[in-house]
């Protein structure tokens, strides 16, 4: 599926492949690529029928699910402190075993483009940190540190088209619970730095959400992480989020809606629950681990 969604004149927010989207930005000189997901799709190609300008790709963070289409590119952009958590979600053995497990049920077109990966040359590595601006020309965006999912963390802030671009760092879903992971309050501590930077008029782009949201989702992601009750959290069971427990706030009109009893259940159910609940933030939940409270 090479759903591309038009965000405005500038900004084409491209479904890449397993839940996750990369944003191309493109300004009067140059493009910026932001992530570049699995690695099976034809980003260059998908790029290349949007913009003819020189391009730039920047991972948001180096988990597997935005870095794999590096391969494809000569040079990325990543906060130094994600650099060896890049590096180790580009080696062969991690590779393979992201094959095994995501990519048993998908297209035998997507795993043959997933598979180069593996065989191409690795790109070039430039430094990015909290502060730098990067110029496309007419549009100039500002990066902004937001350790917490990973400690190299970075949300771009475009204030001609009123776009944050948060890769996983703002969404109604948010780990906080792996290795590599920072502190909750250091989490909440980024979000409350980026709140002030916009106003109302700014959305969201996130990597899993195909439709911006809207800048109550900081808050209410701030308030929820507040909130943390052990007692009220569940166990969250993933394989990648060994001893964690989910935490969400907004459940509750949810059930009395859509029926939904559980978070498992509010996947289940969607594709039929009004997108505006997402977009505004009534429903929001953290997946922590007891020692990321500390």
């Amino acid at each position: 599926m090479n759903k591309t969604v038009k965000l405005s004149d500038s900004v084409y927010h491209m479904y890449e492949s397993n839940g996750v989207y990369c944003t191309l930005i493109i300004g009067s000189e140059k493009a910026l690529l932001v992530d570049s997901g699995f690695g099976c799709s034809d980003l260059p190609e998908r790029v290349s029928t949007l913009t003819d300008k020189p391009l730039m790709v920047l991972n948001t963070h180096g988990h597997f699910d935005h870095i794999q289409a590096n391969s494809f590119f000569s040079s990325v952009l990543i906060h130094k402190d994600d650099v060896p958590l890049l590096s180790k979600n580009n080696s062969i053995l991690y590779k393979l075993a992201f094959y095994l497990l995501y990519l048993s049920k998908s297209s035998n077109a997507d795993k043959k483009r997933y598979l180069k990966t593996i065989t191409l040359r690795k790109p070039k590595i430039a430094y990015i940190q909290d502060g730098d601006v990067i110029d496309l020309g007419t549009i100039a965006i500002t990066v902004v540190g937001t350790p917490g999912h990973t400690k190299g963390s970075v949300c771009l802030l475009d204030p001609v088209n009123h776009f944050v671009y948060s890769g996983d760092t703002v969404s109604n879903h948010v780990w906080i619970c792996l290795k590599e992971s920072m502190s909750v309050q250091t989490y909440m501590e980024s979000l409350e730095k980026l709140l002030p930077l916009m106003d109302d008029s700014y959305q969201i782009v996130s990597a899993h959400s195909d439709v911006p949201l809207r800048t109550v989702v900081i808050g209410n992601m701030i308030r929820c992480c507040g909130n943390i009750d052990v007692r009220k959290s569940t166990a969250y069971i993933h394989p990648f989020c060994k001893k964690s427990f989910l935490y969400c706030e907004g459940l509750e009109p949810l059930m009395a809606q859509y029926g939904v009893r559980s978070f498992e259940e509010l996947f289940d159910k969607i594709d039929i629950i009004d997108k505006d609940v997402f977009r505004n933030g009534e429903f929001v939940s953290v997946v922590y681990r007891k020692d990321k409270l500390r």
